[in-house]
């Protein structure tokens, strides 16, 4: 026993005799590891490692670490700084950045042989994660995979934002990699490009001053003026990106071109995209390079045209707010603006939009702008007294569009069609441009067909089958088909026959075939303690309307439980089990074959407890017990089929009129119910508002015909009004 204590204690010793000589290393290797800090107009936008590599002021680090355009602040782990004097090298495909620093005598790390990364070896990681300066992690390579046509080192560590251009190291302190790359899988795994790479940029840099580098992507002061700042400005290959909040109220940032608009009428116009449809961006003009001018953009979905005359919401006035049919959300969209004796005739993709007459603000400059937190990005922005697109003469007009349908019917080969349209190339290009915004259009239309016809079939299908005696009626078939009414994807046969799996397995339970309360105790374990289906255990809202999701996930909404619990129930042969339509919270009732009994109360929400219309009145907030009684009638299948429905549509309110989504469960409620004036008049209300001039004709007419005696005077009048503005304009054609 002695002696094994002895070895144990020996054991221990090395062990941490190990620790303190890995501390010390470590302490070592940190001398040589810096945090690297990108500077922009808000602050710190970005952290990183980096580490030296000569003793004469180089280090290296990420590219994406340090930027375009922006400035650097290098510190060691002891507070000292370097000033930045130049990008040594740097390499775009392998996002690696050689810096040097006005620093001499430093410490600097060795390049190990990549070779030596192979599987299991043990690796050690120094970095900034998540702004944690000067962290050292433990793990090994797992692996040297390809990464976008690069071998790169897979690693189990870690890695953060802060950690990238840090050193990865053997047990020896030699960098084999540099930390770059966060895997997606798992949280536990990274990257990192082999040092090998950075002995090439050694040996051929690339070298650009720090004064020259700021410069890199930055927009063009001899061309651009930002006014209301705090935003970042930037361009490359031709197109401005404008990113991060303005200091201006909304997050406003302008950039304003120092090309002055023409005297007299003049146009101005760009292609803008946004990468969020929450964002705000495009032209401004008549501006006084500060408070003034009009802006002409999308935002929110809609086109907005509106008036500033000061720093704030209170001074702006909304000209003129609308869709657009022709805006393609996530697309460049062309914004173009014609100003004339103070009309202002505005464009979107070349389809009018409006025509505002405006003359408070004159005269200033043009240029872009940016409002909330969502980036932009702008092109072929252009003022000039007429941007119209050339035309063509007859002759090369036929010449230009035979030689495209040429091509995209297969008659003729790209590099003949390419020189029949040599020295109209701009043309050409605009017609493509245009054929292919005619091909979107026609896309979109088709598609807008496709599901309204998709939408009509399985109303047609789902009333029809509603309209059967209830006895015949399969509700989890109706329930399918209201989830197939949004996802044409939906097939009922393998839900229906997962349906009748699940009563196989129950069927010849005892509890089962004994009947009454011991089947509705065995049905309760079988779908709530066993299977898992539940209600949401957080917001109600969350659960699945669908059943075929509830089926998926096991997880729905009351009604939708019910439904499972119903079809399930009549497979087994449970009598008595109907549909209760309480508010709030539907429930399942069961009336025992002793026609006197009471109904007893199933609450599926809560695993199937039985329940009193005094437990269920507390449970939904409802005041008076006995005022619950109406509701112990048994729903129509129908009736929860109507109720899916209303909970799937949700509020509509009053301000807008109903979504696409929304006028589809409009529709199959009008099919569903012998009166529905409520669900007409939103229909219609939607109809007009999305250009169906005929349908919403169709619906106020039965609205006058149906209603006329009910509504009052006053109100037939407005839907004779309203009908009349609908009507289309008389024609000559047969």
């Amino acid at each position: 026993m002695r002696i094994i204590g002895l070895l144990t204690m020996a054991l221990l010793g090395a062990q941490v005799a190990a620790a303190d000589e890995t501390e010390k290393l470590v302490e070592e290797w940190m001398k040589s590891v810096v945090k690297v800090t990108q500077l922009g107009r808000n602050g710190t936008e970005g952290l990183g490692a980096g580490w030296i590599v000569d003793e004469s002021g180089l280090l290296v680090t990420n590219l994406h670490v340090i930027g375009r355009g922006r400035k650097l602040q290098v510190e060691a782990r002891d507070g000292t700084r370097y000033e930045v004097t130049d990008v040594h090298a740097w390499d775009e495909h392998l996002d690696l950045a050689v810096l040097r620093v006005n620093a001499k005598g430093l410490k600097p790390l060795k390049i190990a042989d990549v070779k030596t990364a192979r599987p299991g070896h043990p690796v050690v990681a120094i970095g900034n994660p998540e702004g944690l300066e000067f962290s050292v992690v433990e793990g090994v390579v797992s692996a040297t995979r390809d990464v976008d046509g690069i071998d790169m080192i897979q690693v189990a560590l870690p890695i953060e934002r802060g950690n990238s251009g840090g050193p990865l190291l053997n047990r020896k302190g030699e960098v084999l990699g540099v930390l770059t790359l966060k895997s997606m899988r798992t949280e536990n795994l990274g990257f990192a490009m082999p040092a090998s790479h950075v002995q090439r940029l050694l040996v051929d840099p690339n070298p650009v001053s720090m004064a020259r580098w700021m410069t890199l992507g930055v927009l063009d002061e001899k061309v651009w003026q930002v006014i209301k700042g705090g935003a970042d400005w930037t361009q490359r290959a031709g197109v401005i990106r404008s990113e991060g909040l303005g200091a201006g109220m909304g997050g406003r940032t302008v950039a304003i071109s120092r090309l002055k608009p023409p005297t007299g009428a003049y146009e101005v116009s760009v292609k803008v995209k946004l990468a969020d449809e929450s964002g705000a961006a495009g032209l401004v003009f008549c501006s006084d390079g500060e408070d003034l001018h009009y802006g002409f953009y999308p935002s929110n979905g809609q086109m907005r045209l509106t008036r500033f005359e000061g720093p704030d919401v209170y001074s702006w006035t909304v000209l003129a707010q609308a869709p657009s049919s022709a805006y393609m959300p996530g697309e460049w969209n062309d914004l173009h603006v014609r100003l004339d004796a103070g009309k202002m005739t505005c464009w979107v993709n070349g389809e009018l939009w409006r025509e505002v007459e405006d003359s408070v603000l004159k005269g200033g400059s043009a240029g872009l702008c940016r409002f909330r937190n969502p980036q932009a990005e702008f092109k072929n922005f252009k003022v000039g007294s007429d941007l119209s697109r050339p035309v063509l003469d007859i002759k090369q007009t036929r010449a230009v569009r035979e030689a495209i349908d040429g091509y995209v019917a297969g008659k003729t080969t790209l590099s003949l069609a390419t020189g029949k349209l040599s020295g109209s190339e701009d043309s050409a290009l605009n017609q493509i441009e245009e054929d292919m915004k005619s091909l979107n259009e026609r896309i979109k239309a088709l598609k807008r067909l496709g599901t309204s016809m998709h939408k009509d079939a399985v109303i047609t299908q789902l009333a029809a089958h509603l309209d059967k005696p209830e006895g015949e009626i399969s509700l989890l078939h109706s329930a399918l088909l209201l989830a197939r009414l949004d996802n044409p994807e939906v097939d009922p046969q393998p839900y229906l026959a997962l349906v009748e799996r699940m009563a196989d397995e129950l069927k010849n339970d005892a509890a089962i075939k004994k009947g009454g309360t011991s089947a509705l105790k065995c049905l309760n374990k079988y779908l709530f303690h066993e299977s898992g289906f539940h209600v949401s255990r957080h917001d109600m809202s969350d659960s699945n309307s669908y059943i075929n999701e509830v089926l998926d996930d096991r997880e729905g909404l009351p009604i939708m439980l019910c439904t499972l619990y119903l079809e399930l129930g009549q497979r087994l042969g449970i009598q008595g089990l109907h549909g209760l339509g309480f508010p709030v919270k539907f429930m399942v009732g069961w009336k025992a074959n002793n026609e006197t009994a009471p109904t007893q109360i199933i609450d599926v929400a809560e695993n199937g407890r039985f329940m009193t219309l005094e437990q269920v009145a507390k449970d939904i907030g409802f005041p008076d017990p006995e005022g619950l009684s109406e509701f112990l009638v048994p729903s129509t299948k129908k009736e929860m089929v109507l109720r899916m429905t209303r909970n799937l549509m949700g509020e509509i309110d009053d301000q807008s009129p109903p979504s696409e989504q929304q006028a589809g469960y409009l529709s199959l409620q009008i099919a569903l119910m012998d009166h529905a004036p409520g669900e007409r008049v939103l229909r219609a209300i939607y109809r007009s508002k999305n250009g169906d001039k005929s349908g919403a004709r169709d619906d106020i007419r039965w609205l006058i015909q149906n209603t006329g005696d009910s509504i009052g005077e006053a109100r037939l009048n407005e839907l004779h009004t309203w009908y009349e503005s609908l009507e289309e304009p008389a024609t000559d054609e047969p």
